[in-house]
């Protein structure tokens, strides 16, 4: 599968960009449901005092070890 991605699904390093924006935003301040999970996840792992951990990305980082 990943070999017909990479062969047939192509974007511009500009929607590549905003793509990665965009996840990395996650979960967006609007949305008090999703920053409502990430808190409790970071209460759950221990790592509510943790103000540098701001969207799913980091919190997955943080708990495998990586930041």
């Amino acid at each position: 599968m990943c070999d017909w991605v990479r062969h047939n699904v192509k974007k511009s390093p500009a929607e590549k960009a905003a793509h990665t924006k965009d996840i990395l935003s996650r979960p967006k301040a609007d949305d008090a449901e999703a920053v409502a999970r990430l808190k409790m996840r970071k209460e759950q792992a221990g790592m509510a005092n943790r103000g540098d951990i701001t969207n799913f990305v980091d919190f997955i980082d943080a708990d495998e070890k990586r930041i």
